[in-house]
Parts: C-alpha cells; sequence; structure tokens
C-alpha cells in the first residue's frame, strides 16, 4: 500500500468516525424514545377510555361508571391507572428507566407508588388537544399547592427537579423531561418550554396527581 492510499483510508475511517460517533454517543436515545412511546401508549389509553365516557377522563367519571372521581387525591395516582388497565394492558410502562425510585410491577394487582413514575392531570380535557395529560414526576413548581395537589396556572414557573434525563452533547446536564398531550402526542423537553406550554393554557389550571414528592 503506498503512503497516498494509506492517507485515503485514514481519510476514510476519520470520516467514518465523524458520522458514527454521534450516533453512538446518543445510543441512549433509544431509552428515551421507549419513554416517549410508554407515554404515548398511556396519553391513548385515556383517550380510548373518554371515548367511551363521554369524552371524559377517569378523573371525572363517577365510580359507579368506572371512573375515579370520588378516589381523587393528590397522591393518588394508583387509581387513575387502574382506571384505563384493561386498555394499557401492562402496567410495566409505568415506570421510567431512568427513575431509581421506582420499579416496573408485572400485574395490575400488585401496582402502588413504588411502580409508578408519572404525573396526571386531573383537570385535562378532551376539548384541549396540548394541554398536558401525563408526564414525568420530578416536575415542580413555584406554585403553592391547592387542597394538596400540585396546581399549575399560567404564570407557574416549572423546572425538572433532577437530572435523571439529561441532554448530553452540546447542551450536556440540562434537565430534560417527558410529557404526552391529551391528542396523544409525546415530546422530551427542558424547563423552558415546560413553563411555556403550562403558560399558554387559556387561563385554566391542571392538578396534578402524583405518586410522591421527589424532591423530598
Amino acid at each position: 500500500m503506498t503512503l497516498v492510499e494509506m492517507l485515503v483510508v485514514m481519510a476514510v475511517i476519520i470520516l467514518l468516525a465523524a458520522l458514527l460517533l454521534p450516533a453512538l454517543r446518543k445510543s441512549g436515545s433509544r431509552k428515551y424514545i421507549t419513554c416517549i412511546s410508554n407515554l404515548r401508549q398511556i396519553s391513548l389509553s385515556f383517550s380510548l377510555f373518554a371515548n367511551d365516557h363521554d369524552n371524559q377522563f377517569p378523573a371525572q367519571v363517577s365510580t359507579n361508571q368506572g371512573g375515579t372521581k370520588e378516589l381523587l387525591q393528590p397522591y393518588g395516582v394508583v387509581p387513575q391507572f387502574i382506571a384505563i388497565s384493561n386498555i394499557l394492558g401492562t402496567p410495566r410502562v409505568l415506570a421510567c428507566y431512568a427513575d431509581t425510585n421506582r420499579h416496573r410491577a408485572i400485574r395490575f394487582e400488585e401496582l402502588t407508588t413504588a411502580n409508578v413514575s408519572y404525573f396526571i392531570n386531573a383537570d385535562a380535557g378532551m376539548a384541549n388537544t396540548n394541554q398536558l395529560l401525563v408526564g414525568d414526576d420530578h416536575l415542580i413548581s413555584d406554585t403553592a399547592t391547592s387542597s394538596g395537589f400540585m396546581t399549575l396556572q399560567t404564570n407557574s414557573k416549572l423546572r425538572w427537579s433532577d437530572g435523571r434525563h439529561f441532554e448530553s452533547g452540546t447542551f450536556k446536564n440540562t434537565p430534560k423531561g417527558h410529557v404526552a398531550f391529551v391528542d396523544g402526542s409525546a415530546r422530551r423537553i427542558g424547563n423552558k418550554e415546560l413553563t411555556d406550554i403550562v403558560g399558554q393554557s387559556n387561563g385554566g389550571t391542571n392538578r396534578l396527581v402524583k405518586s410522591a414528592t421527589l424532591e423530598q
């Protein structure tokens, strides 16, 4: 092999490395995709429930009709997910891989807050498709709680409380989180976008049913 040929080979190797390394660096993104997929599945399950209950989610439907209205409380997230268990299929999607405080349940019969990584917005409605419905539980706000609920208002300042979903690359160590909306879409977002989304909620409130105060 001549010197020129060797240089060409080296140049090709360097080029391939430049193309592949970012993908390898983001190998964890497959886990993020799993998180997004889980939240979409949860959101769509709530929507299917609403389709059978006059466009209302479990928190707005009486227990006599299969809802959880009478069971609604600040950290009563488990009944909310039990209400959609037949649609959701498995409780494994309720625990985030990066949430070290939680572990996956095998059956809904054994579901506790130790198996749930996500909040539910008790005030979400089918009429507002851009409203937050579910999301990572490590969300904190400067807004005073209302009757024990974390109540988000248009002027609420929000942030993710820990770095379980740190962004890699250029914005390394930037806290991120995952949320899903009433329309079934899900996104990975930072603190500013999170605050902006709630700020655009048309003056309505969003009472979050959480599994626990993870920031304690």
